[in-house]
Formats: C-alpha cells, structure tokens, sequence
C-alpha cells in the first residue's frame, strides 16, 4: 500500500499566534517562557491538522529559520556574537544573528538574508570561516524529538539533502560515508528537475528519493531511471501555491506508479508546506466561489490523504471528492471572474498597436510580436525618462544618503549596500521575520 507523507508544514499558527508572540518576546513584553508555550502549543496544532498522514515530519517548526537553526545545532555562530565555545546557543543569540539585537546581548548586524531558490522564503546565509570548528550546540531538534514522541508520534531519523550539480562527486563520497550507518536515508529536490543529476541519483545507496511532480522531472522518467526496491516519494500537491488540487488528474499520474512500486511509492506535498498558508477555514470573507478553489496547508494535508486512499482503496472509496474536484476545475473554467469574453477580444484586437519605451526610442510606435516585450514605462535607467521624471534620481540618491547608518527600529534592518530592490526585499522580509507568509 502507498503511504502518505509531508514535508513540513507552516508554523505562524492559524491566527499568526507565533508571530504575535515573537513580536511581545522581542519587545521585552513577554519572557522565554511564554514564548516557548506558544510554540508548544503551534506544534501540537500542526500535528492535529497532519492526522491521518502514515509519515509526518518533525524538526520542521522554527522561530525563525531552518537554515539558522542548522547552524545554531552545529555552533556555527559568527565571532562578532560572543558565542561561548563550551555553552549552548541561547535563544537571544539565535535572534541576534537573525536580527542583529534580542532583549539581551550586545546589538550588533545580523547575518546576510537570502531567497530559497525562487521561492519568497528568505533564509540566513551561513558564515563559515576557514578554521570553522564544528560542535553540538543547540538541543533544540532532540528536544521536538521527545516533544513529539510524548505526543504519540513515532519518529524515524531520514537525511534530506537537496542536491546540487556541482558537487557531484563530494555527494557520492558523502552517501558512501553515510550508508555506514544504520539511518534510512531520503534524498529530497524539488523546485526543478534532477535532469543530468538523476542517473548519479538513482546510484546513490539511499533508502528512497522525492521529486517534485509539479516542477520537477516527468514521472515516467523518473520512472524509467529509479529503481523498483527503493521508496518513490511523488510530490503530487503543490506546496507553493494557494490552489486546489486537480484529484482526478493527480490520481490517473499516481496509477502507473502504484503499479511499479506498490507499498514502496509515498504521496506527498512537492516541497515544504511552510510556503501556504496555514487553514483555508480560518478565512471568514471570501466568497464561496473564490473559496471552493483554494486550499490551504491544512487542505493539501488533506488532498495527500485523499489520493493515498484513492490509490490503496481504488476510485470508488473517493467518489465524492473526487466529484467536488470536477465541480471546481469546472467552475475556474468557466467563471466570468477570471474569463471576460471583452477583455480577450480587446487584445486580440489591439495586439498590433501596443508601443513600448526603449533606450532612445522614447514614445515611438513598435510592433510587439512577442509576450516578453516590455510594455511598461521606461524604468530610471533608460536614457529616455518620463516627461517630469529627470530630478527622481538625484532627489532618490538624496534619501538613500539621508538613511545611510540609521539604526535598527522595530523589526527593520540597517540600510545596506545593494540595489534599491534588494533592500526593500530585506526590509520586507526582516518586517515579518523572514518566516511568514
């Protein structure tokens, strides 16, 4: 039989309880304690909303990022922290490197943010030193280990490990090393196809692999190239987006694969679903037809649980959802909110006289054959500006000096070098703690 299994999933709370919570910590409202009660009490209702997978993760929960809280576990922390080599990561250091200040310890500026490959997820890059001393420093996984086993939940060590091409021999040495021990090891990718990298995958002596059958590879390549004796986890639901999943569709991709692999083939989200939000049924102001669309990390949980029951039981055990499926890919079809028979007709009618601004070509008539021409007006870089618009850039160099070494406020960064975008994208990010969605 197919097992059904997750990722990860959001941990803001339904009613962004964490956030909220992070907020009164971080302004000295509240203590570690209160803090650490809320994120108890988001764990458990993560694990609630997850019942009736066969696999669900644990480690996923975060006050901030993954990525920091690898860091914290293996003491990489930056000098200018005052990390003590023999102590543990406290959870005020752990927000300093987030945010460069915590209710205690000297302020000083956090770790670089970055994207998670093109998701708008932002991580904390990592600063290792070339003499870097690697060291268990943090208990925090070990302890939502036992936090989850107390609850109920058995828990299973797997590896996850994205896999990047270049490093292709290092990861052959690093899983033969690996294999010694007795871990079962699941390589995870997502967000792009394996490509080249999967005949070098399907060698490795792992336990089992996930693909991303949104964004990923085809499932009869994927197929063709992995073997029948190790687990095939299918990221069949999208975990980035907001949208329901097409059962019917979904199913008749998982039929040939229930086939090859039986009880060795899990049905999962395609990646994390940290990048939804958290329950559909906590949104009180959408209309029904909007609604019926959607579905939530709560709702794709329950979409992996339906196509693993529709696999292991046949179609007749999904008659009804599968039938409320139809009715939704039916009613975006259709519906006069998203298909204005005017809209299309003005375009098809006006494709040839669309202009666009380009260096020097400023308000002259052009074809545009193709979707990717740009059709907005010329940007401060082009030699051509705007009527009115030639003091901008001056007067927007004027106030990127005048904020120039401003200290942190609230939740916002020190200004930085770099692009106007990529500042306001740090901004945003570091406003909303780089976590939420």
């Amino acid at each position: 039989m197919a097992l059904s299994y997750n990722l990860g999933f959001p941990r803001i709370g339904n009613r962004r309880q964490l956030k909220f919570a992070l907020e009164s910590y971080w302004k000295g409202q509240s203590d570690a304690g209160e803090l650490d009660t809320i994120a108890r009490q988001t764990r458990k209702a993560a694990r609630q909303y997850q019942q009736g997978l066969d696999l669900q993760p644990v480690g996923d929960f975060s006050f901030y990022d993954n990525v920091l809280d690898t860091r914290a576990l293996l003491g990489v922390i930056p000098a200018r922290f005052n990390q003590p080599a023999d102590q543990t990561v406290s959870l005020d250091t752990y927000f300093r490197v987030a945010r460069g200040r915590a209710p205690t310890g000297e302020n000083t500026f956090a770790s670089e943010m970055t994207k998670w490959f093109d998701t708008n997820y932002h991580y904390l890059v990592p600063e290792i030193t070339a003499d870097q001393a690697f060291r268990l420093a943090s208990t925090k996984l070990f302890d939502e280990v036992q936090e989850a086993r107390e609850q109920g939940i058995a828990v299973k060590p797997l590896l996850v490990l994205d896999l990047a091409p270049e490093w292709q021999q290092a990861v052959t040495r690093a899983y033969a090393e690996l294999a010694q021990a007795e871990l079962k090891l699941l390589l995870t990718t997502y967000f792009a196809p394996l490509a080249d990298n999967l005949a070098l995958v399907s060698q490795l002596p792992v336990a089992g692999l996930h693909v991303d059958a949104v964004l990923g590879d085809s499932l009869d390549t994927i197929a063709a190239a992995w073997p029948q004796d190790k687990v095939l986890s299918v990221g069949i639901v999208n975990g980035r987006n907001i949208w329901a999943n097409d059962l019917r569709v979904s199913l008749n991709k998982l039929k040939p694969l229930a086939e090859r692999y039986g009880d060795k083939l899990w049905i999962a989200p395609s990646c994390s679903l940290l990048h939804s939000p958290v329950d559909l049924d906590s949104e009180d102001r959408l209309d029904q037809e909007l609604k019926s669309w959607l579905a939530f990390a709560a709702q794709k949980v329950q979409e992996v649980i339906i196509l693993t029951r529709g696999i292991n039981q046949g179609e007749a055990a999904i008659t009804a959802e599968l039938a409320a499926s139809d009715a939704r890919v039916a009613s975006r079809q259709t519906s006069k909110r998203i298909h204005n028979e005017a809209v299309k007709a003005r375009v098809t009618t006006s494709a040839g006289r669309l202009t666009w601004r380009g260096p020097g070509a400023v308000g002259q008539a052009a074809a545009v054959p193709h979707h990717h021409h740009r059709l907005l007006p010329a940007n401060r870089r082009d030699p051509g500006l705007a009527p009115g618009s030639q003091g901008r850039q001056p007067r927007r160099a004027g106030l990127r000096g005048r904020h120039q070494g401003l200290h942190q406020t609230g939740h916002r960064r020190t200004a930085s070098p770099g692009t106007g975008r990529v500042r306001a994208r740090r901004g945003r990010a570091q406003r909303h703690g780089g976590i939420f969605r």
